[in-house]
Order: structure tokens, then C-alpha cells, then sequence
């Protein structure tokens, strides 16, 4: 994925039932692109680029210049367990023109079924 006009980005991850999120990794781009800032929301309905401005996130994550994905950025569990999606809001990045997440990867585990 690549931010279209500057260097924010907002990702929202519906799931297919109710989960317990645990980790996250991110693979960002090179040469500058990778992002820096990582917001996270939890079971919000309505998403739009704003939220990353307008609405205090659940956690915010300080992030490195990883290109490989390879390291887990733990999330406090008593905040993000029960969650039916996560808005991911990506902030500025090293330098770069635009901001590129090239995978995101979520560690975590089934809790029950949607109704």
C-alpha cells in the first residue's frame, strides 16, 4: 500500500468474529518510506482519513524503520481483546515522499463467533 497524496494513511482490518489482538508487525517501505507512527482504534463503524486528526487513538506505537517486518510491536491486552476490526492510522514516516506499508502482519486469537 502506498499513501496517495502525502504521508498519512488510514487501514481498517474487518474480522470475521470477535478476536483478542496481542501483536502487530509492520513491513514498511525503503529508502525513507516506511512509517513512523502508528495510531491504533478498535470497532469503529465509520472510518474516514480524519480519525487519524479527529479522534484519540486506543494505543499509539512509536515505529522503527523496518523494511522486513520483522519486529512485534505488543499490544496491552486488556484494551484489545473482543475486537471486531482495527483501524490502523499510519503517521508520517523517515524522510520520505509518500509512506509505503508493504505488510501487516496481526498476532493474536479467536475469541467467539459474531452474532
Amino acid at each position: 500500500m502506498k499513501a496517495d497524496l502525502d504521508t498519512d494513511m488510514v487501514v481498517k482490518i474487518q474480522f470475521n468474529s470477535e478476536v483478542k489482538v496481542k501483536a502487530i508487525k509492520v513491513a514498511g517501505g525503503a529508502d525513507g518510506t516506511s512509517p513512523n507512527k502508528l495510531r491504533v482504534y478498535k470497532n469503529e463503524e465509520v472510518v474516514d482519513f480524519d480519525i487519524i486528526q479527529d479522534k484519540k487513538p486506543l494505543h499509539e506505537i512509536s515505529l522503527a524503520e523496518d523494511c522486513l517486518g520483522e519486529l512485534d510491536y505488543p499490544l496491552p491486552l486488556n484494551k484489545f481483546s473482543n475486537c471486531n476490526n482495527l483501524v490502523l492510522g499510519f503517521v508520517g514516516n523517515f524522510g520520505g515522499d509518500t509512506t509505503v506499508v508493504n505488510f501487516i502482519g496481526l498476532k493474536g486469537q479467536f475469541m467467539r463467533d459474531k452474532f
